[in-house]
C-alpha cells in the first residue's frame, strides 16, 4: 500500500515592496537606483506568488534571479527546493535544501524537506537521517515523525513505524494519514484488530481514502471475515476504479467465500490490466481448480510458474489440477517441487487423496 505524502513546508515572504517602474524599464525607485536587497526582495515576492499559483517553472526562474543577486538568501533556496521537488527534480531539490542547511543548520523543516526529497527519490537511508535530525531539533515536529513512520514502513520495520505514527498522532490526533500509516504498521505486525481500528479512524476523518478501505479489507480477510472485506473493496473501487490491488484482494475474498465466478472475474480484470501479476494467475488457476475446471486451471498455473519459478503455492495448486486429470506422475513432481520450496507436503497429499477418491 502505497503511502500518501504530507504537506511540504514552504517559507512565506516578507511584506511586499512597492514597485514603480519608470518609462524605459529597469530597477529604479523614485528616481534612485534600487539596492541589491530591494531587487532580490522583489524577485522573491514574484517567485512566491508564482509558486502559490502553481507556476513552478517560472517561480524557479525568479528564485534563481534572487540567488544570482544574493547567494545567501536562505528562503529562496528553501522555496526553490520545494518547487523542484514538486516537479520531481529531487537531486536539485536536495542541493537547494543542503544550501539552506549550510546557512542555518538549526531549522528543522530544511531537514524535513530534504528528507522528503530523499524519500521520494528512493534514498531511504538519507531520508531517515534527515527526519531524525528534524525531530532532534524540534521534538514536536509531527510531519517528521510521520516521515519516519513511512520510511520504517518501507524498511519493513513495523514496530518502529507504529512508534513514530504514535508520536505523530500524539501531536495531531486528527491526522487521517497517520492513522492509516499506523494501520499499515499494525497490519505488518499481524495485529489485525488494531489495524482495522486504525483504518476505521482514518476513514471517519476522511471518507475518500481508498487505500484505507483496501487496507481494512485485507485485514478482514486475514481475520477470517471475507464478506466484510468485500464491502470495503467495493468502497475502495468507488473512489478509485482503476485500483488493481482492490480487484485482486476482492477476488481473494470471493474465493474464500467460494464465489468462484466472481473471483475469476476479478482475477481476470487484474490480469488484463497487469499481465505480469503472478498472484492473479495463481488465484484464478486455483479458482478453476475449486470449480472443477482443471484444463483452464493449468493454463493459468503454467503461466504463474513461467513468471515466478519460486512460488511454492502454484506448484501445489498445479499438482491438484494434474490429479483431477489423472496425471499422477506430473502431480508428484509438483508436490516434490512445492515441498522443496517450503510448502507442507502433507497438506497437498491430503487434498490429492480426496481428489483420487472422487475420481473412483
Amino acid at each position: 500500500m502505497k503511502s500518501r505524502v504530507p504537506k511540504i513546508a514552504m517559507i512565506a515572504g516578507a511584506a511586499a515592496l512597492v514597485v514603480i517602474l519608470l518609462a524605459g524599464g529597469g530597477y529604479w525607485y523614485l528616481g534612485t537606483q534600487k539596492s541589491s536587497e530591494e531587487r532580490a526582495a522583489e524577485h522573491y515576492e514574484v517567485a512566491l506568488t508564482l509558486q502559490n499559483e502553481g507556476e513552478l517553472e517560472r517561480a524557479i526562474s525568479e528564485y534563481t534571479k534572487v540567488l544570482n543577486i544574493d547567494e545567501s538568501y536562505i528562503e529562496a533556496y528553501s522555496n526553490r527546493g520545494v518547487a523542484r521537488m514538486d516537479l520531481g527534480e529531487y537531486d536539485k531539490a536536495v542541493e537547494d535544501f543542503s544550501n539552506a542547511i549550510l546557512q542555518n543548520p538549526v531549522i528543522p523543516y530544511f531537514y524535513y524537506n530534504r528528507g522528503l526529497a530523499f524519500e521520494r527519490a528512493g534514498a531511504l537511508d538519507f531520508a531517515l537521517l534527515d527526519y531524525l535530525d528534524a525531530v532532534d531539533i524540534d521534538p514536536t515536529y509531527r510531519e517528521a515523525f510521520y516521515g519516519l513512520g513511512n520510511v520504517y514502513l518501507q524498511y519493513g520495520d513495523y514496530q518502529r513505524a507504529v512508534w513514530n505514527f504514535d508520536n505523530a498522532l500524539r501531536l495531531e490526533p486528527q491526522n487521517p494519514d497517520a492513522h492509516f500509516g499506523r494501520g499499515e504498521g499494525n497490519f505488518g505486525l499481524g495485529r489485525y484488530e488494531q489495524a482495522i481500528d486504525d483504518y476505521t479512524k482514518a476513514l471517519r476523518l476522511e471518507s475518500q481514502l481508498p487505500e484505507a478501505y483496501t487496507g481494512r479489507g485485507v485485514a478482514y480477510i486475514e481475520k477470517g471475515e471475507p464478506a466484510r472485506a468485500i464491502e470495503d473493496f467495493n468502497n475502495a473501487l468507488l473512489w478509485r476504479p482503476d485500483s488493481i490491488s482492490s480487484y485482486y484482494h476482492r477476488a481473494r475474498a470471493h474465493q474464500r467465500l467460494n464465489n468462484l465466478e466472481e473471483a475469476i472475474a476479478d482475477y481476470s480484470v487484474v490480469i488484463e490490466r497487469d499481465p505480469a501479476f503472478v498472484g492473479a494467475y495463481h488465484g484464478r488457476g486455483m479458482s478453476y481448480v475449486q470449480a472443477g475446471l482443471p484444463e483452464q486451471a493449468l493454463l493459468d498455473l503454467d503461466e504463474s510458474v513461467r513468471l515466478d519459478e519460486t512460488y511454492a503455492p502454484t506448484y501445489a495448486a498445479r499438482a491438484l489440477a494434474y490429479s483431477f486429470l489423472g496425471r499422477d506422475d506430473d502431480a508428484i513432481k509438483d508436490v516434490d517441487k512445492a515441498e522443496s520450496l517450503g510448502h507442507d507436503r502433507s497438506l497437498i497429499e491430503a487434498d490429492i487423496a480426496l481428489i483420487k477418491e472422487q475420481r473412483q
